[in-house]
């Protein structure tokens, strides 16, 4: 299998043509492909418009090589439906318990990956799967960076907290209970689809590995063997 590889939306350049002008949107890689996700999003989220609350949220885009092909791989986060019929309206904060539907399920929120081909058409999804016993509310895809390339490897941290957590009571508490995890994801090109497998095997799920360096040493302790070797 030929190797995958992963560049950020920072290196796509800077967004305005040689005379100082603004790249059209349509020509704009990162403003497209941002476009295809939310699009991609509202077809699956259970939270309707209008409103702001449960929108859709895009995460940093990045360039995705398979194959020598170019994709994008754009994280999204929002509440996946459950059924096709289900309808989540956030109730406002000051009623308890938080994180509350109206409808009467919890408001929770998903990390997901989407990509899209060279005409940012959808070709692949995932949902990132956390194996917690309790609802939580993913609020960041934090990074993500090459696994093993030989097996289209990608790492991707994310940050969560559960939504029956005690709330802040001060300021300096936002924050204290979310919590990080990274996952690996093993990518393959078929037909014009990309499939996406989440292999939990060597770093557990959930566990509490907070940056793609940190899972790359797991993993290299993996495959050296309970004897280092």
């Amino acid at each position: 299998m030929a190797n995958a590889a992963v560049r950020l939306s920072a290196d796509w350049g800077t967004g305005f043509e040689p005379d100082g002008r603004l790249v059209p949107p349509h020509l704009d890689e990162g403003a497209q492909v941002e476009k295809a996700g939310i699009r991609a999003a509202a077809a699956r989220n259970a939270v309707p418009p209008p409103g702001p609350r449960g929108l859709a949220e895009t995460e940093l885009p990045y360039k995705l090589f398979i194959d020598e092909t170019r994709y994008y791989l754009q994280p999204m986060l929002f509440m996946e439906r459950k059924r096709k019929d289900e309808v989540c309206t956030p109730a406002p904060y000051d009623r308890a318990p938080t994180y509350q539907c109206v409808e009467g399920q919890r408001y929770t929120r998903g990390c997901h990956v989407f990509v899209f081909d060279g005409s940012f058409r959808e070709v692949g999804f995932h949902t990132i799967r956390i194996d917690e016993p309790r609802p939580y509310f993913c609020n960041a895809v934090l990074s993500a960076g090459m696994g093993d390339k030989v097996r289209n490897e990608l790492l991707l941290t994310v940050q969560y907290f559960p939504v029956d957590g005690p709330v802040a009571g001060k300021v300096g508490d936002i924050g204290s209970g979310w919590r990080r995890m990274t996952v690996r994801l093993r990518l393959a090109a078929r037909n014009g689809a990309v499939t996406i497998e989440q292999d939990d095997g060597c770093l557990g799920n959930p566990n509490r590995i907070g940056t793609v360096p940190d899972a790359r040493e797991r993993l290299r302790q993996c495959a050296a063997g309970p004897d280092g070797r």
